[in-house]
């Protein structure tokens, strides 16, 4: 069962959790809202969060001497709140602040209604919406934001219903001029299209103001990422992390011995691996594998469903020791399997490893490409089961991409793992 963002269970309850805003921190006098939901029912829990999170913007809002876009009872009792799961103070912190609206409005999926007023609906409600539709990462709604703060400092509009494709196209032109990558500009324009997208499915605006909007790629440009190639793969593996112990700071104890391993030889994301817990590591009919999000009540944020799957455990990683690295984890009560690991404000468990990585190699090791990065490891891993023949849909259930072969919905949730291991172990690495 995956969680929405903000939403966590914490024994049999569930809480609202999230940083407080910078600029907002003085006010409240705390760094985090950890917030009773008063209920152990999943389905309440996500009715009660949007319920909150409705209020908790619009406070933030107010505070800023800003229109949010909703019509709601302007007290929010939380900077009472507890930072710790604890019910608080006797007071019902969310169902007492729940704004009283019409029936026939536009609600989220979660029952949250929303009442336009003055200009419309403001672009960050549309935000809001988009992101209450289904399950979003947070780096993911940092960028929609991140997309919202520039369309409004190059064309100052704030409401949805202002924007015209004219205004896109002059947002679009001013960030090639500024001379953003055409990677970023047209990620900007994608999510900004999306979050468009929905609002008119949902009726909370006419039109979408991006469609017909053209970025034209120059030819020729080359790959964002590639492979690692044999040599450097052979720099990175006799570095004195794998041959002398070392432990540099930054890499987060056993962690930078691990999860290189690991990505060379399962092919996983940098964030899946260092979300991994040491319960995720199990074997069924004598075959060890890693369980990437797929257990009840998991937390972890994955890119896309298609990113929960089993992953044979490569025989190369059980001759390394893995296995024995978990059972130590486990002999020392370890919940995670790598837990000098640390979340930054977005709860991500690998962004300071993925700078400390960057750094290792480009300072330590000697290798200076920057398309070379940790996630190079995955496009190696996809490049070794293309020379092994071993067929896409095979691969793309070991690496997680989703398949577009209708065929592949058939069938059970799971794949089956005896295919994915007899794949797994025609994979090969010089290191």
């Amino acid at each position: 069962m995956r969680l929405q963002t903000n939403l966590v269970r914490k024994d049999s309850r569930f809480y609202f959790r999230s940083r407080i805003p910078k600029d907002l921190k003085s006010h409240y006098g705390k760094t985090e809202l950890f917030v009773s939901l008063k209920t152990s029912d999943k389905r309440v829990a996500d009715y009660e969060l949007a319920k909150f999170k409705v209020n908790l913007y619009a406070e933030f809002a107010r505070l800023r001497g800003e229109v949010f876009g909703f019509e709601v009872k302007p007290d929010i009792d939380i900077k009472s709140s507890d930072t710790q799961p604890a019910e608080h103070n006797g007071t019902s912190t969310v169902s007492n602040c729940a704004p009283t609206l019409p029936n026939s409005v536009p609600k989220t999926a979660n029952g949250a209604s929303i009442v336009p007023i003055n200009g419309g609906h403001t672009i960050e409600h549309l935000i809001e919406y988009w992101a209450s539709q289904s399950e979003k990462r947070p780096r993911t709604i940092m960028e929609a934001h991140t997309a919202r703060k520039r369309l409004f400092k190059i064309t100052g509009l704030q409401y949805a219903n202002q924007v015209e494709k004219k205004h896109i196209i002059s947002f679009k032109d001013e960030l090639i001029a500024e001379g953003l990558s055409i990677a970023t500009i047209g990620k900007q324009l994608n999510i900004l299209k999306a979050i468009f997208s929905v609002a008119v499915n949902n009726d909370l605006i006419e039109h979408n103001p991006l469609l017909g909007v053209k970025l034209v790629k120059p030819k020729g440009l080359p790959k964002p990422r590639i492979p690692f190639s044999s040599d450097d793969i052979k720099t990175i593996f006799n570095s004195p992390i794998f041959t002398k112990d070392e432990r540099p700071a930054g890499g987060a104890g056993e962690a930078c011995f691990w999860l290189p391993y690991i990505a060379l030889w399962t092919g996983m994301r940098l964030e899946e691996i260092g979300q991994l817990l040491v319960s995720d590591i199990k074997c069924h009919n004598d075959i060890h594998f890693i369980n990437v999000g797929t257990d009840e009540f998991s937390t972890k944020r994955l890119k896309t469903s298609s990113s929960h799957r089993r992953i044979p455990i490569h025989p190369e990683l059980i001759r390394l020791g893995l296995l024995d690295y978990v059972e130590q984890m486990k002999q020392e009560q370890s919940i995670t399997l790598f837990p000098k690991l640390v979340e930054n404000v977005n709860y991500q468990r690998t962004a300071l490893f993925s700078k400390w990585f960057g750094r290792y190699l480009r300072r330590t090791i000697g290798i200076t490409d920057k398309r070379k990065t940790f996630h190079s490891f995955r496009h190696g891993f996809k490049e070794a089961c293309r020379i092994a023949e071993i067929p896409k849909d095979i691969h793309d259930k070991l690496t997680g991409h989703q398949s577009t072969d209708v065929g592949d919905g058939y069938g059970g949730d799971l794949y089956p793992l005896i295919p994915l291991y007899n794949a797994i172990k025609k994979i090969e690495f010089s290191t």
